[in-house]
């Protein structure tokens, strides 16, 4: 991230989709502007978790976890068992958020 930059992550389009996901902008200040980062979705739905969003960032022991929810895959849009959480790392490569999943094992 430029030097005097921070960035904002959000979830969007219909969450109770496959197409909901987590992206980010990089923005000049906290009031804007504003661009959308090119690589986003930075996590979208894979294996058995569908729609995941609703994210916040934590940081534990100097490492960077994202808490989302997301379906389990063929329970879109079910009460049961509804919108689990699920626990993905942060990785940060030149500044940059990666999440390598949602991740369907144990997180360490």
């Amino acid at each position: 991230m430029p030097a005097g930059s921070a960035s904002g992550f959000y979830s969007a389009n219909a969450y109770d989709s496959d197409a909901y996901g987590v992206g980010y902008a990089v923005c000049d200040s906290p009031v804007g502007p504003c661009r959308k980062a090119a690589e986003n979705p930075i996590l979208s739905s894979r294996g058995s978790a569908a729609g995941p969003g609703h994210m916040c960032l934590v940081t534990c022991h100097g490492r960077t976890w994202m808490l989302h929810h997301a379906w389990i895959a063929d329970a879109i849009g079910s009460v049961v068992p509804g919108r689990p959480m699920w626990l993905d790392e942060v990785v940060w490569t030149d500044g940059r958020p990666e999440v390598h999943g949602p991740t369907v094992t144990m997180s360490p």
